[in-house]
């Protein structure tokens, strides 16, 4: 955690751009070419959020999808909330 406004914005630019670049078709060559592996590579692309935005799925709810956003918002949930449960512990 940091007090520093200027880092946490660059942290989280960087955090948004590392769930949206893996699902640039550009950049399936590069992580082929780092990872090695057509399995991780899918398994790496899954997690961007244009893999859940594409166009050809428009207005249908898919289930995965749902799902996907859910695990994401409830991961980041479950981190404040622990985040906040330690400082608290701290101050007392």
């Amino acid at each position: 955690m940091t007090k520093n406004q200027v880092i946490a914005f660059v942290v989280s630019v960087l955090l948004c751009l590392l769930f949206l670049i893996p699902g640039v078709p550009a950049a399936k060559p590069a992580l082929q070419f780092f990872l090695r592996s057509d399995g991780l590579v899918d398994a790496v692309r899954s997690f961007s959020f244009l893999s859940h935005f594409s166009s050809d799925r428009a207005r249908r709810v898919d289930v995965r999808d749902l799902v996907f956003f859910g695990s994401v918002i409830a991961c980041f949930l479950v981190h404040e909330r622990h985040r906040h449960r330690d400082a608290q512990g701290q101050l007392t």
